[in-house]
């Protein structure tokens, strides 16, 4: 279609570098804006795995397996100063391989897999603490 104009190949490098300057502008502000705007979640803090446990009484169990984030707000802060919702304890946690019982004293850091014992009716506030960014 360009072959037969006058200056094609100016045509096809103008249009190139409007496509590829688009391109980059979009791809790199994308995510900033998703950020400001509220519409994209921490990286490594949605649940993995979650294991409905049991029923004891009348209160339903799981097991629920976080990552903290880089971002996450308790990344790098002791267990006893985060504000878990009631009932929601760790019960072991996955750092580089190894296991860790957790204390009041632990401090969380960047990779660490918390495993997380709660009752099903705090999930949303647990997720709203792990959740929480910087």
């Amino acid at each position: 279609m360009l072959a037969d104009l006058q200056h094609s190949q100016l045509y096809f490098n103008i249009i190139f570098f409007i496509v590829l300057t688009s391109t980059v502008i979009q791809g790199t502000t994308i995510p900033l804006f998703a950020k400001k705007l509220g519409l994209s979640q921490p990286v490594g803090t949605t649940p993995l795995h979650t294991l409905d446990l049991l029923s004891v009484g009348k209160k339903e169990l799981s097991i629920i397996e976080y990552q903290v984030g880089e971002q996450n707000k308790i990344n790098g802060q002791v267990i006893a100063t985060i504000p878990f919702p009631p009932a929601a304890n760790i019960i072991i946690i996955l750092r580089d391989g190894e296991t860790i019982s957790p204390t009041a004293k632990t401090k969380l850091f960047q990779g660490d897999v918390l495993y997380i014992l709660a009752p099903d009716n705090n999930r949303e506030d647990l997720d709203l603490v792990l959740r929480e960014e910087n």
